[in-house]
């Protein structure tokens, strides 16, 4: 399979040897697609949330996406895919413009960002879907909006840090956090690993900003925002 996710959170997935649809995962996090064909993937969006000139209406996720640049991680072997997430949606706002006052520049669109319906005040999300079974493993969900890609090992061990300036460990099994401890700054990169004669390391950076760093920082004023800089944070991986 060969799949994609745009920041609706929507994965389609597709027979990699000859482009064929395969089926779409919605991860549940939108309200602009009510509906998709089957056999071909193609989405009807909601009617109702058409821009209005003037009148503001509220779509999910908010213009940073529920799923953004930030990376998936995929296990081939038993064909889960690891996605961080975002748990926020916007009340949009179209103005009409006449045209030579859009060829000035500047924005017709207005997208502040507000919390979802029902929120329980968590904003990060963290889920392992099973490609196979189309359903969740598990879900990790947190105040902290999630703030980096995801990286996956071999050993059963999947990282990736949020905005809170942590940066976890999970099992990838459970989603139980194995380790996890406190950077300068949010780790807002793609973390990579590499081995050196025979150790194997975990570096990210952090610091820069990221598309989901300051997804929920409206909501979140206990989260510290450290001064702009950025670093590179390496780890050396024990054997057990």
């Amino acid at each position: 399979m060969v799949l994609t996710a745009g920041k609706l959170a929507i994965f389609d997935v597709m027979d990699r040897a000859t482009g064929q649809y395969l089926f779409s995962k919605d991860l549940g996090l939108q309200n602009l697609v009510v509906a998709i064909d089957p056999k071909t993937g193609k989405k009807t969006t909601n009617p109702a949330l058409e821009p209005v000139s003037g009148k503001a209406l509220m779509l999910c996720p908010s213009s940073g996406g529920a799923r953004s640049w930030p990376t998936t991680a995929l296990d081939p072997q038993s064909h889960i895919v690891y996605v961080p997430m975002a748990e926020t949606c916007t009340d949009y706002t179209w103005t009409a413009k006449p045209p030579e006052q859009v060829a000035k520049g500047g924005l017709d669109m207005a997208y502040p960002v507000r919390r979802p319906p029902n929120s329980d005040g968590k904003f990060g999300r963290l889920e392992a879907i099973d490609l196979i079974t189309k359903k969740p493993v598990w879900t990790v969900r947190q105040r902290a909006s999630m703030s980096s890609s995801v990286l996956g090992l071999g050993t059963g061990v999947v990282f990736a840090g949020s905005s809170d300036r942590f940066f976890h460990a999970y099992d990838a099994k459970t989603g139980k956090v194995l380790w996890q401890t406190r950077l300068a700054a949010s780790p807002s990169s793609s973390p990579i690993t590499y081995v050196v004669n025979g150790e194997q390391y975990v570096a990210v950076v952090v610091g820069g900003g990221g598309a989901f760093d300051g997804a929920a920082r409206p909501f979140t004023p206990e989260i510290d925002s450290p001064a702009p800089g950025m670093s590179v944070v390496v780890f050396k991986l024990g054997k057990n």
